[in-house]
This record gives structure tokens, sequence and C-alpha cells, in this order.
């Protein structure tokens, strides 16, 4: 269904809420993320109310935006739960076309095709689906002339100038804040100004106009609302009481994420306290020092031994002088928190639901089984099923259609890439394994070029076929020859064992 360019369903302006109705939204709004945060506060209590475990196990009441974002850029398992399925899903470019004619090109596939050569659109929105998972909703900035508080104007094909991705923020105060002091907030993101308030709107409860943050823009440019038709609005996946905001990707599994971090820092620091293990210095007390030592000689041939000890121990020297003292390295155990750890990445994974074995980067490997990889296939099914086809990518090519970028299609579709795709060394096991059924059925199952299509080569054409054909019935007269003069040879042979009179004609 297109989107009606500028006007509501009776063809009238947009209603612009008051500002005494803009004062009403953000309490609502306010009002929303305090009991968000009561409800958050609720789930860590139990036995009554007595037992606060969230404040035991150190899990955070409130998680903004900003802690997300530090979180994912600061790396480990938290970027790749966010990373793991836009690449995934937008991984190859996909292939959108009018008709399934593939000796035709319709002028909609060429300038689709125009389109995604110069301005990258697979990956565009492969970042705008990052974005969203990693804040409530994310945009993608259509670029074209005018102010931006107007609607987008009619074009002509290849007249974009630019898309640009950008993470979106609930709430403009939010992405101000700081976690110990350092900024976390994005340099790029918007937020929604406005909303259609008009019930007989086509639009009613979607924005009207988004508010640019962020240093990456200039003040004149913060300072002007953008009309939303130059912003294609992407939910993050899972949205269910609205269709402009889902939850964060982090949220699921963020207590998670803490104890994460307590297994592997503390059992890393552990480690290295056991692993890198102490000395024990035994003096004996014999030992005498000179006679005509001073306290204060005596006090510094202590602190020089000392000194020499700490010395070796940081390894800025592998010596270390002693005198009537006895070095004992002191022994014990080494932490060993993988079983723990694997617990925590074993509940992430199935919250997540993406398979352990894929979330930790192991899939290109032989570790990750069959049926790990035919689970994973689904679940990226069902993300481009019910969510980057209808919530993402559809909006935007209608978006272009509907004012001009792109050429108006009887009807158009999407046809993915293939998730299951098998890597070279897999598809050759494959192919010997059709050789060897062709093999034992004694007949023809798999043609010659079905393998090498399958395979990625390139068929053999009919003359090819034939030459082999004459090569493989020469190769097999000769063979049979071979096989006559062989049992010949193999007859007289026997018969001068048994002591028969045997005559040879010899060809002359």
């Amino acid at each position: 269904m297109s989107e009606e360019p500028t006007t509501n369903g009776n063809g009238a302006e947009p209603k612009l809420i008051t500002l005494e109705q803009h004062k009403e939204s953000l309490r609502a709004l306010s009002s929303s993320l305090v009991d968000r945060a009561l409800l958050r506060n609720a789930m860590g209590m139990t036995h009554g109310g007595k037992r606060d475990t969230w404040s035991v196990f150190g899990y955070d009441d409130v998680v903004t935006t900003a802690m997300y974002r530090e979180r994912y850029e600061r790396g480990g398992i938290a970027k790749s739960a966010i990373d793991v399925m836009p690449l995934a899903v937008w991984r190859g470019d996909g292939d959108v076309f009018e008709n399934e004619n593939p000796d035709k090109t319709t002028e909609f596939e060429k300038q689709w095709d125009e389109l995604n050569d110069q301005l990258r659109v697979w990956s565009t929105l492969q970042r705008a689906h990052v974005l969203a998972s990693l804040n409530r909703f994310s945009g993608i900035l259509i670029g074209a002339p005018g102010d931006p508080s107007t609607p987008l104007p009619k074009g002509a094909p290849g007249s974009v100038l630019y898309l640009r991705p950008i993470g979106g923020s609930v709430d403009q105060t939010e992405r101000r804040a700081s976690v110990n002091g350092v900024r976390t907030a994005p340099d790029a993101s918007i937020a929604v100004k406005d909303y259609d308030e008009d019930t007989k709107s086509r639009r009613f409860g979607l924005p009207l106009r988004y508010t640019l943050l962020g240093s990456a823009f200039s003040e004149s440019v913060r300072s002007k609302p953008v009309h939303w038709t130059r912003i294609v609005h992407v939910p993050a996946r899972g949205f269910l009481d609205g269709e402009l905001f889902g939850p964060p990707g982090l949220e699921a599994i963020w207590n998670y994420l803490l104890d994460l971090d307590k297994v592997e820092g503390g059992g890393s620091e552990a480690y290295w306290l056991r692993a890198n293990a102490g000395l024990h210095l035994n003096v004996d007390t014999k030992m005498a020092l000179a006679s005509t030592a001073t306290p204060t000689e005596r006090e510094a041939e202590l602190t020089k031994l000392r000194e020499d000890a700490e010395a070796y121990v940081h390894q800025m020297s592998r010596m270390m002088r002693t005198r009537g003292v006895d070095v004992n390295q002191l022994g014990s155990d080494v932490a060993d928190f993988s079983q723990p750890q694997d617990a925590i990445l074993t509940l992430i994974a199935g919250t997540l639901r993406i398979p352990k074995r894929i979330l930790t980067g192991s899939e290109m490997g032989k570790m990750a089984s069959e049926q790990d990889r035919d689970n994973w296939n689904d679940v990226v099914s069902d993300c481009r099923t019910d969510y980057a086809q209808p919530v993402v990518l559809r909006p935007f090519v209608q978006r272009l259609i509907d004012f001009g970028y792109l050429a108006t299609p009887k009807e158009w579709d999407v046809e993915w890439p293939d998730e299951g795709a098998m890597t070279l060394p897999e598809k050759m096991t494959s192919a010997s394994q059709m050789a060897d059924i062709n093999q034992k059925m004694g007949e023809t199952v798999y043609t010659q070029n079905e393998i090498r299509e399958f395979t990625d080569y390139e068929p053999f054409t009919e003359d090819e076929l034939a030459e082999m054909a004459e090569a493989k019935a020469e190769e097999a007269a000769v063979a049979f020859e071979r096989s006559q003069e062989a049992a010949q040879v193999e007859g007289i042979t026997d018969a001068i064992k048994s002591g028969a009179n045997i005559t040879i004609a010899v060809k002359r």
C-alpha cells in the first residue's frame, strides 16, 4: 500500500498538536517511563517484597540507550548479539525484481540496480537494522533538495543525493546521559518531534516531524524539524504495543551480560593471581649484617632485598641476589571459569534464539553442527519474512516509488540470498556422493552437468559432451581389446604349465 505523501486520509493537511497537547504528551511519556522503571524494580522483588534480588545481584534498575551503545562499542558478546542477525539477514545483495522473467530487465529493475550500486542500498538497510536493534528505532534519511521541514519533493530516478541511517532516541534528554563521567551518546541520532493526532488520518499516531540530534549535524540543521516523508522509520524488531518502537536488542540479555562480566572479569583476575604465583622470602635468623652497619644501613639492605624481589616478580630483572635468604615460589591451583561462562552464554543464546556456536563466531569452522545451521537458517528466514521485508525494505522501496525516485512497477518482490548456502568443501563432498550414487546404482541418477552446476562450475556444452562420450567409447574399446589379449596370454600360460603342445601363429 502506498503512503500519502503530504496529506491525511481526508485530503487535508496533517493536524499539528498544540503546545498544551505537546506538554500532555511529554507528561504521558514521562509517566510511561516511570511505569517501566517501577515494573523493572518490581521484577527484582521476591518473598513478598522482602528481598530485592536485582540489588543483591548488582543489576541495573534503569538501562538507557546510552548504556546500550557503550556496551556495544566496547565489543565482546554484546556486539555479536546485535550484529549477528542483521549481518545474516542482509548478507549479499538481494534481488528486487518486477517479474520473474530473467531474460527481461524492466525499467524499475534497471533503476533499482543503479540506485543500489550508487548508494549501497543493501548496506544502508543493514546498518539501519543494526541501529534499530541497538536503540528502539532508527531512521533512513533520504537526501533530496529543499528545506528538511518540507515534504519530500517529487523527484526523478537517479536524483536521490544520499541515504543515511541514523539511530533513534526515544527521549532527547536521555542521549545526554553519561556513564562514569564519559559521554556515551552517539554523534548522530533522531527523535520524534510530534505525532499526527487526527483520528481520521491514515497516519494517526505516527510521526509528523523528527528532530536531528548530535554533533554530526550543525546548529542550523538541528534547529529545523525534518518532515516524516524524508525519513523511513525503522522500529526495532519485536515491537508489540505499537509500530514505532521496539525493545532494544540488549534489553532481554542485560542481566546476563552483567553476570558474564562477573564471571569473566573475576575469573580472569583469579587466574592471573594464581598463575602469577608469589614468592616466599625466608630470611635466615642467623644471618647477620656487618657489625659496623648502622640501623639505617640495615634497613637499606632489607629495602634493597624487597626491591630485588619486586623487580623479579614484575620481570624487570630475571636475577635476584640473596644472602641468607631462601626463595620459595608459592604454588596454587589455576582458576577455571569456563563452565559458568558457558552456562551464561547458553542462556544468552537461548534468549536471542541464536545457536551458541554461531553467536560466539565458530559457525565458519567444523564445530557448528548441521542442526545448528539448519535452526539458524530458519531463524534468519523468519526475520526476513516477518521483519526485514515488510517493515524495513518494503516501506523504503515504496517511499521512493511514491515520490518518483523509482519507476512505478506493476508489482514487485524481492529474492533474498540463500541463507543456507554450502561452502565449497561441502559442495565437493556432496558432488562426490552424487558420483558414488551413480556408480552404485549402475545408471546415471545425476548427470555431469547437474553435478557441475551444483558445485558452481559451468555446464559442458553439447559438443564437449559428445567429445567426452566418443573418448570414453574409445577408452572402453581399448580396454576391451587389452582384456582379450590378457585373457589369451593367461590361457597360453596355463596350457604351457599343463604340458600341452601349443602352436602359435605369428602374423607377418
